[in-house]
């Protein structure tokens, strides 16, 4: 097992004994300055009464080694969410959807890398309906929206 797959069991590990009621709490990420990203969730959860979903984005700084200093986690609610990220920091997001349901029990997620610039917000739309999940990166500006390729951890360049 690499060095790489091990981190990911690792953090799935430690995620999903957080969701589902570790009695340690989460580290509650601190937001860094002004709010300038805003996560939209849209969520549609089917299944019943006994179908629980969670959804949480964790925030983990990147050094110039590419080795991500944990900075703690936001609970999503459906709507509009607004976290700040360091202007200037290389930052990894990632959102996790877990899903416990009837005959489903599954953690997903899906993340990318920003390096938020001053005065710049930024959006991230994600859908996760009929167990199909959308993400989207944007920058925001003024009225319109610009798409951002997402870059993922894997693409991160040691200096």
């Amino acid at each position: 097992m690499t060095k790489a797959m091990f981190t990911r069991f690792i953090f799935i590990a430690v995620l999903s004994s957080l969701l589902w009621g570790c009695s340690s709490a989460p580290i509650k990420y601190q937001n860094a300055g002004e709010q300038n990203l805003t996560i939209n969730l849209r969520l549609d959860k089917r299944g019943g009464i006994f179908t629980k979903i969670k959804v949480v984005s964790g925030v983990n700084d990147l050094d110039s080694n590419c080795e991500p200093h944990y900075k703690g986690m936001v609970e999503l609610t459906p709507g509009k969410n607004e976290i700040g990220l360091k202007p200037g920091v290389l930052t990894f997001i990632q959102v996790d959807v877990a899903h416990n349901g009837t005959g489903i029990n599954s953690v997903t997620n899906r993340g990318t890398m920003l390096k938020p610039e001053s005065g710049k917000n930024y959006q991230i739309d994600i859908s996760y309906i009929d167990n199909m999940y959308d993400f989207t990166l944007y920058e925001v500006l003024g009225t319109q929206r610009k798409q951002l390729k997402l870059m993922p951890l894997s693409n991160c360049r040691k200096e």
